[in-house]
C-alpha cells in the first residue's frame, strides 16, 4: 500500500502530511490517558525491526495480487499510540529513504493510511473491544488490524480520487476488494502474537529479534506478485504516474552483491536502521 511518487497532486501528499504531523501530536495525549503496560525500550525496537522485515515478504493472495502485512494495529496494540506511531513512521521514512519503497513527497500519505489509521485506529479499536482473557484480547486485535488494513485502503483510495488520478469511488472498490483477503491475514496473525503476549511489558527482545532475522533470510524469494495497490494502478490505467529517485538500495537490492545475498542485505540494513530510530527517539511517558 506504499504511495510512490506520482500518484498524488502535491496539494494531497501536503495536506495529509500535515494531517500525519498533527496525529503524532495528538497521540501524545492519548498515549498519556492510556495507563495499560508497554513494551520496554529494548523490545519495541526489536519489534519495529521485526515489522520492517515483515512487510518485505509478499505472499500471493487472491486475484493474482500479493501482500504483506504492515503491523500498525500491532504496534498501536503493544507499545501504545504515540511509541507505536513512532515506530511505523520509521518504517516508513527508512523505506522511502533508503528503498525507493513509497515517494518521498506521498510520505505523509503512507503514514496518514499505515500509520495514523493502521496504529491509532487499531489501537482504539481494541482498546474498545478487549477484555481481560487472553482470547478475548486476541479477538479484538484480529478485528483491529483488518478494519484497520480496510479502512486504510479505502483511505488510499480517497487520496488518489482526490488527486485527479482515478475517480475516488472506482479507487475505493478496487482497493477495498483487493485488500480483503490481506485484511484477514494481517488480522489473524495480529490476533495470535497478541494473543500469546500475555503482558507487554515482559515482553523479551530475543523473539522479534529472531523473527526479523527470518524474515530477513526468506525475504529473497518473496511472492513478485504485485501488492494491491500496484495491481489496483494497473488495473485503472494509473500505473505509468509512477516515479522514484535513485535511493541507495532500490527495490531492496544492496549493489554488487547476488541477487539473493543483495535482498537479504538489505532487509538487514533496513531492519537495524528501523531498530536504532525506534530505540533512541524520546518516548512519552
Amino acid at each position: 500500500m506504499h504511495v510512490p511518487s506520482g500518484f498524488c497532486s502535491v496539494s494531497v501528499c501536503v495536506a495529509a502530511a500535515g494531517l500525519s504531523a498533527g496525529a503524532l501530536i495528538a497521540s501524545r495525549w492519548l498515549d498519556r490517558d492510556d495507563t495499560r503496560p508497554r513494551l520496554q525500550a529494548p523490545a519495541l525496537a526489536a519489534l519495529t525491526a521485526a515489522v520492517f522485515a515483515m512487510q518485505m515478504l509478499n505472499v500471493p493472495v487472491a486475484g493474482g495480487t500479493s501482500g504483506h502485512l504492515v503491523g500498525g494495529a500491532l504496534l498501536g496494540i503493544l507499545a501504545g499510540p504515540f511509541s507505536g506511531l513512532i515506530a511505523m513512521v520509521s518504517i516508513l521514512a527508512t523505506q522511502a529513504v533508503l528503498f525507493a519503497d513509497g515517494g518521498l513527497d506521498a510520505l505523509g500519505i503512507n503514514v496518514l493510511t499505515m500509520g495514523v489509521v493502521g496504529v491509532l485506529g487499531g489501537w482504539a479499536i481494541h482498546r474498545a473491544c478487549s477484555g481481560a482473557t487472553a482470547t478475548r484480547r486476541g479477538l479484538a486485535a484480529g478485528i483491529a488490524a483488518a478494519l484497520a488494513t480496510v479502512v486504510a485502503a479505502a483511505l488510499c483510495a480517497v487520496a488518489l480520487g482526490l488527486s485527479g488520478t482515478v475517480p475516488t469511488m472506482t479507487a475505493v472498490a478496487a482497493m477495498v476488494t483487493t485488500h480483503l483477503p490481506i485484511a484477514l491475514i494481517e488480522g489473524l496473525a495480529t490476533a495470535v502474537v497478541v494473543a500469546l503476549v500475555a503482558r507487554p511489558a515482559a515482553v523479551a527482545v530475543r523473539w522479534p529479534v529472531a523473527i526479523a532475522v527470518l524474515a530477513c533470510a526468506v525475504a529473497p524469494f518473496a511472492s513478485s506478485l504485485p501488492d494491491g495497490l500496484d495491481h489496483t494502478a494497473m488495473q485503472l490505467g494509473f500505473a505509468g504516474q509512477a516515479t522514484a529517485y535513485a535511493a541507495p538500495f532500490a527495490d531492496y537490492l544492496v549493489p554488487g552483491l547476488p541477487e539473493v545475498i543483495a535482498v537479504a542485505a538489505a532487509a538487514l540494513v533496513g531492519a537495524v536502521v528501523v531498530a536504532l530510530l525506534t530505540r533512541y527517539t524520546p518516548r512519552s511517558a
